[in-house]
């Protein structure tokens, strides 16, 4: 799935890599990011009351891409 460039010290993808990095990304698109929403939602409470500043980085991080989002005008895949 990898190979290495000739003369270099580095690797690039094959084309069975090509298509199993996009499988990857499209089975997590479809199966464990609707998932990992529904299971946030579920947790958004609990993790609101936590004094652990750990607990709130998923949150921060999450609201820094949607900030990055919208000054670069980036658009969302439905």
């Amino acid at each position: 799935m990898v190979r290495k460039v000739d003369g270099r010290h580095r690797y690039t993808l094959t084309d069975l890599g090509y298509r199993v990095a996009g499988y990857w990304t499209k089975r997590h698109q479809r199966r464990l990011t609707p998932t990992l929403d529904s299971l946030e939602a579920a947790l958004r409470p609990v993790v609101a009351v936590s004094a652990h500043p750990l607990d709130h980085t998923p949150t921060r991080l999450n609201a820094s891409f949607d900030d990055l989002a919208e000054l670069t005008d980036l658009k969302f895949a439905a």
